[in-house]
C-alpha cells in the first residue's frame, strides 16, 4: 500500500458524487459523456446518457469513467 501511495504522490481518487459529469473511457460508449445518477458499494455506478432525443442507464464501474467537474 505505501509504494502505490508513493506512485501517486500519496493522492486518492476524487470522490464521484451524484449529477457529477463523467466520460466513458471504454465500451461500446467511449468518449460519451452522461451524469452520474446512482452510487453503490461496490464502486459502480449508474450513467445517464443521452442518445438521439432519448435518455437511457447505464452500468460502470469507475475505473471505467473520467470525472468531469462537479455540479454543486
Amino acid at each position: 500500500v505505501e509504494d502505490l501511495m508513493s506512485a501517486t504522490g500519496g493522492q486518492t481518487a476524487a470522490a464521484p458524487c451524484l449529477g457529477q459529469d463523467v466520460r466513458l473511457r471504454t465500451g461500446p460508449f467511449a468518449d460519451f459523456v452522461g451524469s452520474i445518477v446512482g452510487l453503490s458499494a461496490d464502486n459502480r455506478v449508474r450513467v445517464l446518457l443521452r442518445l438521439m432525443n432519448r435518455e437511457i442507464t447505464i452500468g460502470a464501474s469507475m475505473s471505467e469513467l473520467d470525472l468531469l467537474g462537479r455540479t454543486d
